[in-house]
């Protein structure tokens, strides 16, 4: 079944319709005060106004916006609503602010390509809305987790920003730690904000665990519960964690096309630094992947640490399960400690050891140590930009 849209004025809406949508439990309200010339876009199929929408101008930031939406209960479970939402902002990006109680909007969104986010508010009436997200992204787009709080916000805006440098419509999924943090998330495009509340309301073990994880525990249990919290409510297929820290010198789609039909993917281990290496990791949303995930957060939240104990058994894991790849490209997840090991080189990409390109580097705070091993190559070609893309000099 399809529509047509004609957009006219309030006041030109059949009167049996205006009718029925004033006794609408949450369009009502707001139709009562619609000015009658007010512009109003028809549904129409086989001749009959079916239901309405009052469009509104997109916000500066360039996502779409839609007014009150409303279909005849003798049309509705159709799919009139979703496809004239569709029509209506076409290929823009778009949000949307839904009443939790008002489960067939929530319905017909879902169905026009919205995603729920963490983001609330509260009406006059106390009632909890949620933010919906549509973001547009080509099929040949990757897609991230991150975990966030307010102060790396900085380090993550770099990331971000080089990921889009390279794949202009990626999707990245924020787990927000505080409101500051959220309030920026949900004014940059293309990142999906999550409460660290939505979370824990998933997962009431991971809330019970807080109470005696440390900090970088709890912050390691997030990654791992996002993750799921994302394939299961998202519908997302492959997922690649990345820490805000990361900035990518080359197209991430590389990692992407080195992990192929795997289910799991990490880069290879620095057993002198004796630290489980969660700051980039790429997973399936199978079995194998699934398999993982549990298993990787029942650990921390039984005692998980970052000693060379565990982080050897994490591998040991990783051993045992089918489907794995541990990538040893060089120039995933390159750090400051496994640097000078290798010459960097510029040509139209930033080269390893003159045949490698460096996907993605972990910018981990320079300390006096660091700067005696760094080179001047990796200042230059490494530091210099992602210092000038913090803001610095």
């Amino acid at each position: 079944m399809t529509i047509r849209i004609e957009y006219k004025t309030f006041v030109d809406l059949p009167k049996s319709l205006h009718e029925l949508a004033l006794t609408d439990q949450f369009a009502g309200e707001y139709v009562r005060r619609v000015r009658s010339d007010k512009q109003c876009a028809m549904m129409i199929h086989d001749d009959q106004v079916v239901g309405f929408f009052l469009p509104q101008q997109p916000r500066p930031n360039g996502y779409g916006r839609m007014g009150i939406i409303y279909v005849d209960p003798k049309f509705r479970k159709q799919g009139f609503g979703a496809e004239a939402v569709r029509r209506h902002l076409g290929s823009r990006k778009a949000k949307a602010c839904i009443a939790d109680e008002n489960l067939a909007s929530q319905a017909l969104f879902s169905a026009a390509g919205f995603q729920k986010t963490g983001r609330t508010e509260r009406d006059h009436k106390k009632r909890t809305s949620h933010w919906w997200i549509r973001s547009i992204k080509a099929d040949d787009e990757m897609d991230f987790v991150m975990v966030l709080d307010h102060s790396q916000v900085k380090q993550a805006e770099s990331c971000i920003d080089s990921i889009h440098a390279f794949t202009t419509s990626a999707m990245v999924y924020v787990l927000c730690l505080d409101e500051d943090t959220m309030y920026w998330a949900f004014r940059r495009e293309h990142v999906i904000p999550t409460k660290l509340k939505e979370l824990e309301s998933a997962y009431p073990q991971l809330a019970d665990a807080k109470k005696h994880l440390g900090k970088t525990a709890y912050v390691e249990a997030c990654k791992a519960f996002f993750t799921s919290f994302v394939f299961s409510h998202c519908g997302e297929d492959i997922l690649t964690h990345v820490d805000p820290r990361m900035v990518f010198l080359s197209s991430p789609l590389q990692i992407e096309e080195l992990f192929g039909d795997y289910s799991i993917m990490v880069p290879v281990h620095v057993k002198s630094h004796g630290e489980f290496n969660s700051r980039l990791y790429t997973c399936r949303h199978d079995g194998c992947g699934h398999t993982f995930l549990d298993w990787w957060q029942n650990k921390i939240l039984n005692g998980f640490d970052s000693s060379t104990k565990h982080f050897e058994e994490f591998y040991y894991k990783l051993g045992q399960l089918s489907n794995v790849q541990i990538s040893e490209h060089p120039g995933i997840n390159l750090t400051p400690w496994n640097i000078s090991s290798h010459v960097l080189t510029k040509s139209d990409d930033v080269l390893i050891d003159r045949k490698h390109k460096l996907i993605c580097y972990y910018c981990h705070p320079k300390n006096e140590r660091e700067l005696m091993i760094l080179s001047n190559d990796s200042m230059e070609l490494i530091y210099k930009p992602y210092d000038k893309s913090l803001g610095g000099t």
